[in-house]
């Protein structure tokens, strides 16, 4: 397309509540060139606006609210849209499951769908997606074991993936912490996740009974299962419930330790942001966390459930604060240079060139 015209690029996405897919979206529009980019935002399904403040203010936002696939006039609402799409973005099921097959019949030059985790809440969703990945023209991956995930499993060409981890972190936004040489009374643990069990947050719990009170286990999330975890919960446990995305710097802030105990993962936005503010990370070696986190350098890996070795990382921690600082400083580090927001864009901009038209 001419230079002089500014690209028509849609981001379709399932809905506006908090969530990694959705932060990293905001944090990838945000960084766009707003004089190159022309941004249209179209939200699915009704949610909660938790992110809508966030978005870039150059950026249109339509609102479609489809809760049946017979909802025909929103439909061809939504084909109203995207004609006149350069660039169509789909994130998350509903939003990718509706917009690929429209961006192919209204031959949009490049049609992106992007896959964050490796598993799928059904048989049905995942022989969706395999007829996803086909129609696009890329898949971008959240990871190095999305990517694997996606080539061995649907038999997509790797010249048709490209791995872009949706962080997009500016680290002027998460203060580097820094530990004295002494050896605190109790020291804070932090885990920011869904209360659901992929996230393994019982595990927390039965890490605090084992480790007592020279540990403080600080829990931030909403879920299902948050009244039996409060149930469970010996007394060196707190839960916060749900926090504005703008709070999650503070909240780092205030923990000496992050621990994401999780069963699977994608991404995990989350370990990202903790190693952002210069905290080591005690985590399961599941989805992505094995390429964010380094055992040895900025932090610990242990397999999905295994109690005994969380609570030694987490002593071995404990005991040495100059440790702690190493590891927080390796891994803010390696978050400005493989997470950052500039990087998110570099990246995405690379996949755009692939095609022609753009």
């Amino acid at each position: 397309m001419p230079a002089n015209h500014a690209i028509q690029l849609t981001y379709l996405i399932t809905g506006l509540q908090y969530g990694g897919a959705n932060i990293g979206m905001v944090r990838l529009l945000n960084g766009l060139d707003p004089e190159r980019y022309d941004i249209t935002v179209i939200s699915v399904v009704e949610t909660p606006d938790d992110i809508v403040s966030l978005l870039p203010e150059s950026a249109t936002l339509y609102r479609l609210h489809i809760s049946q696939p017979t909802e025909i006039h929103r439909i061809i609402k939504l084909f109203q849209l995207l004609r006149g799409t350069h660039v169509l973005v789909c994130s998350l099921f509903h939003a990718s499951a509706v917009g690929v097959p429209i961006g192919r019949l209204l031959r949009i030059p490049k049609v992106l769908i992007w896959q964050h985790s490796i598993r799928f809440k059904s048989k049905v969703r995942q022989g969706v997606y395999r007829v996803l990945y086909q129609l696009s023209d890329q898949v971008l991956a959240d990871s190095d074991a999305v990517s694997v995930m996606i080539s061995e499993k649907f038999g997509i060409s790797s010249h048709n993936i490209s791995q872009l981890p949706i962080a997009g972190i500016d680290t002027k936004e998460y203060g580097p912490k820094c530990f004295d040489s002494n050896i605190e009374e109790q020291l804070k643990i932090g885990t920011i996740a869904r209360l659901v069990e992929e996230k393994g947050v019982f595990d927390v719990i039965s890490c605090a009974e084992s480790l007592g009170n020279q540990f403080q286990f600080e829990v931030i999330g909403e879920g299902e299962q948050r009244p039996e975890l409060t149930n469970q919960a010996p007394a060196n446990v707190t839960f916060h419930g749900a926090v504005d995305n703008d709070s999650i710097p503070n909240y780092l802030s205030n923990f000496d330790i992050y621990f994401q105990p999780s069963k699977h993962e994608g991404l995990c936005m989350t370990a990202i942001e903790a190693m952002a503010c210069g905290l080591p990370v005690v985590a399961s070696s599941v989805g992505g966390i094995t390429e964010s986190v380094v055992p040895g350098e900025t932090g610990y890996l242990c397999e999905a459930g295994d109690i005994e070795c969380f609570c030694n990382r987490l002593q071995q921690l404990r005991a040495d604060p100059d440790l702690r600082n190493e590891m927080g400083a390796a891994g803010r580090h390696r978050v400005q240079a493989r997470y950052s927001q500039a990087v998110l864009v570099d990246r995405f901009e690379q996949v755009l060139m692939k095609t022609k038209t753009v």
